[in-house]
């Protein structure tokens, strides 16, 4: 009948398995790196910080923030309770975020969470999330839903597997930073959430959404675009050398110089040699230039 149906699609559904499953207790960090970003963003980040009662409350939070070298954060992160690195050299999103993850693994956090400045969490999204690694062993990195615009690539919605994760609120285990180190912090920013994607594939360890854990991440465009445009097309040649897709490093460099991004296609720093002759692993999917995965829809 339709109970019994109904029953048995509950038990067969990943997110209805992990949502009902005990929480065990853990340690949670929770890491945001700024760059001038306004005091009401980081504001607004930390009141949703507050866990729900209930199962939540086997959950212990800490929070840190890392400054890469502009704006002025110290009273308010005293205010917030963050653990603040400040006025650091701006060596880009996926290096600040190690500084934080290391701090927070030697201060004994069992989850790593990387947040973008300029959302917030939903009530139970650092829940959900710890219950989803927790789900898969945590032996998986495992990103939450976007909102108001979602990320349109594909996800399982049996397996939860997803092509790569989205740094913009992305759980990292101790035992995924242990085994991949962080992120390649030879790209600036941009990408770099695609590359710990590939290499936790390679590692061994499961790439997966969580449709349970929603994240508010504003898309609003800021000031300095062409600034932005080079560096996204930097991190995008430097990940089609290294995933060995040469043909679409060497179509960027020609988009950074048709541009006007770059002088000389010479200025650029040589990498050929350091990844010639890789083949491309199956998931190192550049057909669809930046999206990296097939869409949901078109």
């Amino acid at each position: 009948g339709v109970v019994p149906m109904r029953a048995a699609l509950a038990a067969a559904d990943p997110t209805t398995r992990f949502s009902r499953a005990r929480l065990l207790p853990a340690r949670v960090a929770v890491g945001v790196v700024v760059h001038n970003n306004p005091h009401e963003e980081v504001r607004r980040l930390s009141a949703s910080l507050r866990l729900p009662t209930g199962p939540a409350e086997a959950l212990a939070l800490s929070r840190y923030l890392l400054s890469n070298g502009a704006g002025e954060y110290a009273t308010l992160a005293q205010d917030l309770g963050f653990t603040l690195f400040d006025r650091q050299p701006n060596r880009g999103f996926g290096a600040g975020h190690n500084t934080l993850m290391r701090r927070a693994f030697e201060d004994g956090a069992d989850y790593y969470i990387a947040a973008n400045p300029d959302g917030f969490f939903a009530p139970d999204c650092i829940e959900q999330l710890v219950r989803a690694s927790q789900h898969f062993g945590d032996r998986a990195l495992v990103e939450a839903v976007q909102f108001p615009e979602e990320h349109t690539k594909t996800f399982d919605p049996e397996t939860l597997d997803t092509p790569w994760v989205s740094g913009a609120c992305l759980l990292v285990s101790r035992v995924a930073w242990q085994t991949l180190g962080g992120f390649d912090e030879r790209m600036f920013m941009y990408c770099e959430d695609v590359d710990i994607s590939w290499r936790a594939l390679e590692a061994g360890l499961g790439v997966k959404h969580c449709p349970t854990a929603l994240y508010y991440h504003d898309v609003t465009e800021r000031d300095g675009q062409d600034w932005r445009a080079r560096q996204m097309y930097l991190a995008g040649r430097y990940m089609a050398y290294k995933w060995g897709a040469p043909e679409f490093a060497r179509k960027l460099e020609a988009d950074l110089l048709r541009w006007g991004l770059i002088e000389r296609i010479e200025d650029l720093e040589p990498l050929a040699e350091e990844f010639a002759g890789r083949v491309a692993p199956p998931y190192a999917d550049f057909s669809r230039a930046f999206y990296f995965a097939a869409p949901r829809w078109e």
